[in-house]
């Protein structure tokens, strides 16, 4: 065979070759990007069963402490502001031991919390508090000079109106010309704390003319959680 007839033969079959190649390589591909599936699926499943083994010593049952709807029930109960501090301060410190998961869907039947979902997931555990009503019968003065009779006192809500559509006094009630008072709440973290914050925003209006009472009340506490196992669980971080 000369070298031209070679050539001729070899241009003849050039394009034949060329497109084995292509299927070539695209098997490979194929095979590559299956492969690949393969071994992530696998890594998928050694992780999900990391996760288990971490989570065999977890602790997923717990006693009720108390409802949150329960919780706010007692607050207008006499003498229950104690017993309700010492239910909030149990729930906290069991929200934060270790190795502790809690159940999402009946968290707030047997804990006095809550969980809410902005744009961080959070727990908060409900603490019971005071809030003092403030009178003012003319209404003529604003809630700027409270705040500014009250600017010493730290650990406190704004001053903030609330609708209130008949007053109570002397056994009997009278509707309110303007449905609308003034209030503020104690924001410390212990009870006594607030107890003391509360005498001396009382004691602050009443030297300077107003009327005041006290109601209970909660604050929430709040903490960061991430949701576990599908977002069954979840746990404080």
């Amino acid at each position: 065979m000369t070298t031209y007839e070679f050539i001729s033969i070899f241009i003849g079959i050039l394009p034949v070759l060329m497109s084995l190649g292509s299927v070539i390589v695209s098997l490979l591909a194929f095979f590559n990007e299956k492969i690949f599936k393969i071994g992530e699926v696998s890594m998928q499943k050694n992780t999900i069963k990391s996760n288990e083994r971490n989570t065999n010593n977890i602790i997923k049952e717990h006693e009720a402490i108390i409802s949150s709807e329960e919780f706010e029930n007692l607050l207008h109960c006499n003498n229950q502001m104690e017993f309700l501090y010492n239910y909030s301060e149990k729930c906290w410190n069991l929200l934060h031991a270790e190795n502790h998961i809690f159940e999402v869907e009946h968290f707030s039947d047997i804990m006095p919390a809550l969980i809410m979902l902005y744009e961080k997931p959070m727990v908060y555990v409900k603490y019971p508090t005071y809030k003092v009503g403030i009178f003012d019968i003319n209404n003529s003065r604003s809630w700027k000079k409270i705040e500014e009779l009250l600017s010493e006192i730290k650990n406190r809500s704004i001053v903030y109106m609330t609708q209130m559509d008949y007053i109570f006094a002397k056994n009997a009630s009278e509707k309110m010309e303007y449905p609308y008072i003034n209030e503020v709440m104690c924001l410390e973290l212990s009870l006594k704390d607030n107890i003391s914050c509360k005498n001396r925003i009382v004691e602050t209006l009443k030297n300077n003319g107003y009327k005041v009472s006290v109601y209970p009340a909660y604050s929430i506490r709040g903490c960061q959680i991430e949701f576990l196992e599908e977002n069954k669980y979840f746990r404080v971080i």
